[in-house]
């Protein structure tokens, strides 16, 4: 699954509150566990884009189900209401 994680430097607090929260329960899913990652590609910044798994879980699907990351739609979309 393609997701939508917030940004550490978000343009509201809502998002940067959000970000840190997604953040922290990123590492509580990674802490200590053996790591799968697939390289998908890269995205227009030059970033790396993957599916990460623990134990056959996507994390992606994870963080978006507890509501710490959304469903990538194809474009980006605002996290902040104004």
């Amino acid at each position: 699954m393609n997701i939508d994680a917030p940004e550490i430097e978000g343009r509201c607090i809502y998002e940067i509150n959000l970000a840190q929260d997604s953040k922290r329960r990123l590492s509580a899913l990674l802490d200590g566990k053996r790591v799968q990652i697939q390289r998908q590609n890269k995205d227009r910044y030059g970033r790396t884009l993957a599916i990460i798994s623990v134990r056959g879980q996507d994390i992606g699907d994870q963080l978006v189900s507890e509501g710490l990351a959304r469903t990538w739609s194809g474009r980006r979309e605002a996290w902040c209401s104004s």
